[in-house]
C-alpha cells in the first residue's frame, strides 16, 4: 500500500524503495518496503537470479518525452531526487561515451514516477533550443569577451556556458536563454576594455573564436540567428567569389558558401579556357 503525504517540493510517496533510499524516509511503510526488497534480494541471490541493474531504455524514453515537452534535466532531477549527472548520463551520456545502458531499480522507479505537471512546465523551467544562445556567446567571444565575462554579465556559471558551447544538441532553460540574450544586447556593440578586460585575455579568446570559426554579431541576421540552417554572412556578400576575397582582406575565416563559390568560379574558368582552346 502506498500513500502520499504533504511535503515541501515533490510529494513523498511512501511504501516505495526509492522513497526509502533516495528520499531517506524512515517511516514504517518505507522501512517495510526496504525490508521486503532486501529479503527478495537474498532469495534471488540464493536462486542465482539476482539482477541489481535493469535496462535503462524505458527510463531513457520516458526522460526524453519529458524533455521534449519542455522540462529540463535540472527540474526532473529535483522532482525525482536523482542526481542531475545521472539524469544527464541516461539521456545524452557523459561526453565520453553512449548513454547509460543499465540503471539501478530504485533510480528507474524514481525517474519513471516523474510526470509532466497538469499545467505544463513552469515558465522558468521550459527548455528551448540552444542555437541562438550558443551563437550569441560565440559572437561575443569573437569580439574579445572572455567566457567568464559573458557568464558574469548573464548571471550564469562559466561551466554552464562552456557546456553550452561544447554540446551542439543541448537545450537550455528559457530563463537561461533570456539572460544570454540580455547580456548579448548589452555587449554586442561594446568594447572589452569597457569592462576592464585585459588585452591578453581578449586576444586569447579571439584566437579561440577564429580557430573555431565563431562569427561576430554583425555576421548574423538577428531574425535568423536561432535558425540551425542559417549561415553567418561574414562579408556582406558571402556565397560569392568576391566574398571569398573579402575574407582574405578582412582576415576572417572563410565560410563554406564562399569556399564553394570560389571553387565553382575556378571550375567555370577552367571550362571556359578548355572551350576556347577546343574552338
Amino acid at each position: 500500500m502506498t500513500t502520499e503525504t504533504p511535503h515541501p517540493g515533490p510529494a513523498l510517496v511512501h511504501g516505495r524503495l526509492s522513497t526509502y533510499t533516495v528520499r531517506r524516509c524512515r517511516c514504517r511503510e518505507c522501512t517495510t518496503a526496504a525490508a521486503r526488497w532486501k529479503a527478495n534480494k537474498r532469495r534471488q541471490v540464493a536462486y542465482g537470479r539476482w539482477q541489481p541493474l535493469v535496462d535503462a531504455q524505458p527510463v531513457r524514453e520516458h526522460l526524453r518525452q519529458l524533455l521534449a515537452s519542455g522540462l529540463t534535466r535540472a527540474w526532473i532531477s529535483r522532482q525525482s531526487a536523482v542526481p542531475g549527472q545521472v539524469v544527464r548520463n541516461l539521456t545524452v551520456g557523459n561526453g565520453r561515451g553512449a548513454p547509460t545502458r543499465r540503471v539501478r531499480p530504485a533510480t528507474a522507479e524514481a525517474l519513471l514516477a516523474v510526470r509532466l505537471p497538469a499545467a505544463g512546465p513552469p515558465a522558468s523551467r521550459k527548455s528551448v533550443p540552444a542555437t541562438a544562445s550558443r551563437r550569441k556567446v560565440q559572437a561575443l567571444a569573437s569580439l574579445g569577451f572572455p567566457i567568464s565575462v559573458i557568464a558574469h554579465a548573464a548571471g550564469l556559471s562559466v561551466s554552464g556556458l562552456y557546456l553550452l558551447l561544447r554540446n551542439p544538441e543541448r537545450q537550455v532553460a528559457a530563463s537561461t536563454a533570456e539572460r544570454i540574450a540580455e547580456a548579448y544586447d548589452r555587449l554586442w556593440d561594446a568594447r572589452p576594455a569597457d569592462l576592464a578586460v585585459r588585452a591578453v585575455d581578449s586576444r586569447r579568446i579571439q584566437r579561440i573564436a577564429r580557430a573555431n570559426r565563431w562569427a561576430p554579431p554583425l555576421a548574423w541576421d538577428e531574425d535568423r540567428i536561432g535558425d540551425p540552417e542559417a549561415l553567418p554572412d561574414w562579408t556582406g556578400r558571402c556565397g560569392s567569389a568576391g566574398g571569398y576575397y573579402d575574407h582574405t582582406q578582412l582576415g576572417t575565416p572563410t565560410c563554406q558558401p564562399c569556399r564553394d563559390a570560389v571553387r565553382a568560379a575556378a571550375t567555370d574558368r577552367k571550362l571556359r579556357r578548355r572551350a576556347r582552346a577546343a574552338g
